[in-house]
């Protein structure tokens, strides 16, 4: 899971709160095991291994977690998303590499580009709003995910590549503007 500090005083002790609260509740009904995973480890206060930190200190059931506590390289992070069964992601590109890694993802969004992407490939049903995470929810949700991961898994293998495969009609469109206004530049010099 990647968390991250992003609301005022009160409103981000309650996101962290019903985070703690809704993992207790997932890893009382079913066999999981949560890992914290720095997403951002800036300095400046934006790191997300406090907020984990924060996050794990709140559950009764710590013993079912890990934090990391280092500094993971980009090639690491992405082979910790990769052998995800499931992902609550807050961090926006954590919820990306695990989508793209075939891994099934809650995601809890702080910024509207969160349910662009979950929308463009059918997820929107998949997205909570941070101002509205509850443990309630946010563990309901949770345990959906848990339960419907293989119908997610499968709908991301029909979604997926038809995506990717816009993204390439995008790159050959922009390759060949640039060379034709690479030719342009030579037929004017």
């Amino acid at each position: 899971m990647t968390v991250r500090s992003c609301l005022k005083d009160k409103a981000q002790a309650k996101y962290e709160k019903a985070v703690a609260d809704a993992l207790d509740e997932l890893i009382k009904t079913a066999d999981v095991y949560v890992i914290f995973i720095p997403q951002v480890t800036a300095t400046k206060g934006d790191d997300d291994r406090l907020v984990g930190r924060r996050v794990q200190s709140l559950m009764h059931r710590k013993y079912a977690t890990t934090l990391i506590h280092d500094t993971p390289d980009h090639h690491r992070i992405k082979a910790i998303y990769d052998n995800l069964d499931i992902l609550l992601g807050t961090r926006f590109h954590s919820v990306i590499f695990s989508l793209t890694s075939y891994v099934p993802v809650l995601a809890i969004e702080y910024e509207h580009k969160t349910s662009g992407i979950m929308r463009d490939l059918q997820l929107e049903d998949w997205v909570i709003k941070i101002e509205d995470v509850s443990a309630q929810n946010l563990g309901e949700a949770l345990q959906n995910l848990v339960n419907e991961r293989a119908s997610y898994r499968a709908h991301l293998q029909k979604q997926l590549p038809p995506y990717i495969q816009k993204t390439r009609q995008t790159i050959a469109m922009v390759k060949s503007a640039l060379s034709s206004r690479y030719t342009d530049f030579q037929n004017d010099a």
